[in-house]
């Protein structure tokens, strides 16, 4: 809004004074319409706030808490596999969240988080309400991409595995290499 705007909308004993002594109330009209600038500018660009593939780095940690990934944050609001991989995860929130606790939905998951494919969940012969779930190996540049080693990645994908998979449930996380993935 700009000054005039401003000033319409003021009682008329201001419009008046205004009239009559424009410099009086000018520089309060001048502040008033300072004051607004960066809300309208929020205001007209609203719906890039909450679209995670449009928004800044710094809102994803809002829009996580709004589908529970927020826990998957660090300290700093950080998701380990970076904020490319948390838009995704968001834009991919409702549908996961339609088969959570799934083994399809747990390796939709994981794959979403990681953007490794090939995640596979079986139930451990042994030991009933047991899974393993085995994990694609990652490459070398891989890691190095989100400066993660392969320890961190397994402490990563334990925790994200803990969090998605049913309560009773315990599990085990293996590394598939490449061999092993064929067979």
């Amino acid at each position: 809004m700009d000054k005039e705007q401003i000033s319409r909308l003021l009682p008329e004993i201001f419009q008046a004074t205004r009239q009559a002594q424009p410099d009086v109330l000018g520089a309060f009209l001048g502040v008033m319409q300072n004051l607004q600038t960066g809300d309208e500018a929020v205001l007209e660009n609203l719906d890039r706030y909450f679209d995670p593939r449009q928004t800044l780095d710094a809102w994803l940690p809002f829009l996580s808490s709004w589908v529970d990934l927020d826990r998957f944050l660090d300290e700093k609001g950080q998701f380990p596999f970076g904020p490319a991989r948390l838009r995704l995860l968001i834009l991919a929130a409702l549908r996961l969240s339609q088969e959570r606790g799934t083994r399809r939905g747990l390796c939709a998951f994981l794959e979403a988080a990681t953007g490794l494919q090939g995640f596979q969940v079986q139930d451990d012969p042994r030991r009933p309400y047991h899974i393993l779930v085995n994990s694609p190996a990652p490459s070398k540049a891989y890691l190095e991409g989100f400066s993660m080693s392969l320890d961190q990645y397994k402490a990563c994908l334990n925790h994200l595995i803990h969090a998605e998979k049913p309560a009773y449930v315990t599990c085990e996380l293996h590394l598939l290499e490449d061999s092993e993935k064929k067979s």
